[in-house]
């Protein structure tokens, strides 16, 4: 007789590419969502907009001063079959990990990436080795990953691949060079070479690198950013820049996002530290070569040089344009690229990598996969 699994996710917030995994997810397994309501204050607010369709969401919290904290009580009653926890990096959840350690129930920990650090506070490195050593196993989506989590336990816990991505395979678009001309003339980008780049304006991103490179680069190259206005910081910078070499695009739909992504020609994310980058598998999706620093842990995850785009060791903008140039002047080498991407992305896109997480989870249980679910 099939079984009918029951997950309980707590997390954060209903950040949408967690909430449409879940809807995925809840095609095979009951999933009840509690978190807290919380969201970084430079969130564009039509980031959130996703309504789930497949899983509960409960927002039920307890506030003391500014902060929020679950109901763990609550949780618990659920009588989950598993307890998946999305992270560890707010009050709200270390308190979760601590009541369910002090309880002794048994929880997975769901880990985007993370950085080892050269330099660490006894007291930081003290609450991440409490948390990660609480947990019974990890969804992990990387490598780096795995080696991030191996840093801080005191003995082996098992670890799962979770190929961690905001796409459907629907989402994967070909695009030819007529479509490419298309939107280049829609937008207004027709004869130039363009490079993209997505996300906030804010420090860790980097793009102050890429306006450096747009400063220098050649007349017929064009660097879009998409995502928000930017500060008065990078205005500052722009003054000098020939204004036919930059554009600044607010926050899009993913409808108009999608218009940007075929224009482009190469997506550049010169980060200071992404601890994953939704937005390289979504380059990737429309056949883009990636241009990547080295802290951005879905490129150096998914990125080969000279196979799906580049990881740039260097802040230094010369490097971006070194690439860029040879990406421009080597057309052969972009369409090789782009059909590795398109190879390499479909793995990640969420109603295909849904099953491996299936499999994951009946591992956990320890239970077998039937056509109708799982075996009780």
């Amino acid at each position: 007789m099939a079984k009918k699994v029951k997950m309980v996710f707590v997390t954060q917030n209903t950040a949408p590419f967690r909430m449409q995994w879940l809807d995925e997810l809840a095609g095979f397994i009951d999933i009840t969502v509690y978190h807290l309501g919380e969201y970084d204050s430079t969130m564009n607010s039509k980031y959130i907009s996703y309504v789930p369709r497949n899983i509960k969401i409960k927002e039920e919290f307890r506030s003391i001063g500014k902060h929020r904290f679950f109901k763990p009580k609550k949780i618990i009653a659920e009588k989950a079959d598993i307890i998946l926890l999305d992270g560890y990096g707010f009050i709200g959840q270390i308190a979760m990990i601590a009541y369910l350690r002090l309880h002794n129930i048994a929880f997975y920990m769901s880990l985007d990436g993370g950085f080892i650090p050269t330099e660490e506070s006894s007291f930081k490195k003290a609450i991440k080795r409490f948390c990660l050593n609480g947990a019974n196993g990890f969804f992990s989506t990387a490598e780096m990953t795995d080696n991030f989590i191996k840093h801080y336990l005191k003995k082996p816990k098992p670890i799962y691949r979770h190929f961690f991505s905001s796409l459907y395979s629907s989402d994967i678009c070909r695009v030819d060079k007529a479509r490419k001309a298309k939107y280049k003339q829609k937008l207004g980008l027709e004869n130039k070479f363009t490079v993209i780049s997505v996300g906030r304006f804010i420090p860790v991103k980097g793009f102050d690198i890429l306006l450096k490179a747009a400063a220098k680069a050649e007349d017929g190259i064009c660097f879009v950013f998409v995502g928000g206005k930017p500060t008065e910081e990078y205005n500052r910078l722009v003054s000098d820049i020939n204004p036919e070499s930059i554009r600044f695009v607010d926050f899009l739909n993913k409808e108009s996002l999608k218009e940007y992504y075929c224009a482009a020609d190469v997506f550049a994310i010169p980060s200071r530290g992404d601890v994953w980058g939704l937005v390289v598998g979504e380059a990737m999706a429309y056949g883009l070569p990636i241009l990547s620093s080295c802290n951005c842990i879905a490129a150096v995850s998914m990125v080969k040089n000279g196979e799906n785009g580049f990881i740039i060791n260097d802040e230094d903008p010369e490097s971006y344009l070194s690439k860029i140039a040879e990406l421009k002047t080597n057309p052969e080498l972009i369409k090789t690229i782009s059909e590795n991407n398109y190879l390499l992305i479909r793995k990640y896109a969420m109603d295909i990598s849904v099953i491996n997480d299936i499999k994951n989870i009946a591992s956990i249980l320890n239970v077998k996969i039937t056509e109708d679910g799982f075996d009780e």
